[in-house]
């Protein structure tokens, strides 16, 4: 039985079955049950190295727990469709530098401090925010008022799957700006959008976390000091400004990604299971 819920790995390894429990975070809030729960788990599975060494640091032994970070279907998201193109498909304009944000627009995300770096940004640059729940996106287009309204940030709703790759083309830079506050962003993350943003070769500015180091480096992203608008809006300027630099770190970060295949990462979990 392989789970992502330690209630049903629980249940199944009393009645004899051997189990496989998918880590994607530490309930620090109730973690006596949770470590009741996962006691007799056969394999554990995280999706980042901080989350394994938590594990490990509760006395789970080495040979019982794999790192398989996410991945992503290549096939979806390397499309041959150019940065004009996909605006106009879009409704985007051709004339400024657009820099995308893709996801939830939770706390730890990091979304907001992407709006306040936007405030620093010419009157050419575009800072689009695409996705997020009803609720959520109410309360930051209200926060961001001001900034919609100049023309400096645009919030899209949520946009269908099919359509996310056209979205990741037609921008010009890519933003994965987590918060280091929490452990869950510091440590335990792996982000579906990081690995999308790689396969769609446009370049990527990123927290300078260690869940995010696990995958980026300096040669396929450029780093920025979590939780500091300034730092980051000053970050997007000098790539967009060293157009050489942005082209080789999308490059590097698009031969990366090819290890990081769903179809890779399930053979890993199926030869450690087996």
């Amino acid at each position: 039985i392989y789970t992502r819920d330690p209630e049903i790995g629980w249940l199944f390894n009393l009645r004899g079955c051997r189990t496989v429990y998918e880590a994607h975070t530490w309930p620090e809030n109730r973690q006596r049950l949770f470590k009741f729960l996962i006691k007799k788990i056969n394999k554990i599975i995280t999706i980042t190295d901080g989350l394994g060494k938590l594990f490990l640091k509760n006395n789970w032994a080495e040979n019982r727990i794999l790192v398989a970070p996410d991945g992503v279907d290549l096939k979806k998201f390397d499309i041959n469709l150019s940065r004009e193109s996909a605006r106009n498909k879009l409704n985007l304009p051709l004339d400024k530098k657009i820099v995308l944000y893709v996801g939830h627009l939770y706390e730890w995300k990091g979304a907001q401090d992407l709006a306040d770096a936007a405030a620093l940004l010419k009157d050419n640059f575009l800072t689009v925010f695409v996705g997020g729940v009803d609720s959520d996106v109410a309360i930051f287009k209200e926060k961001n008022r001001a900034l919609i309204q100049e023309g400096k940030v645009a919030v899209c709703q949520h946009q269908s799957r099919e359509l996310m790759p056209r979205w990741l083309k037609a921008a010009d830079v890519l933003i994965l700006p987590n918060k280091s506050r929490e452990n869950i962003s510091k440590y335990f993350t792996s982000p579906l959008k990081l690995f999308e943003y790689m396969a769609s070769q446009r370049p990527v500015v990123a927290s300078d976390l260690p869940s995010i180091r696990e995958v980026l480096n300096e040669k396929n992203c450029v780093f920025f000091k979590p939780d500091d608008a300034k730092d980051l809006a000053e970050k997007i300027i000098w790539l967009l400004e060293n157009p050489a630099t942005a082209e080789k770190i999308a490059e590097q970060a698009y031969f990366d990604v090819k290890n990081y295949t769903w179809e890779k990462r399930a053979e890993k979990i199926i030869n450690f299971v087996s």
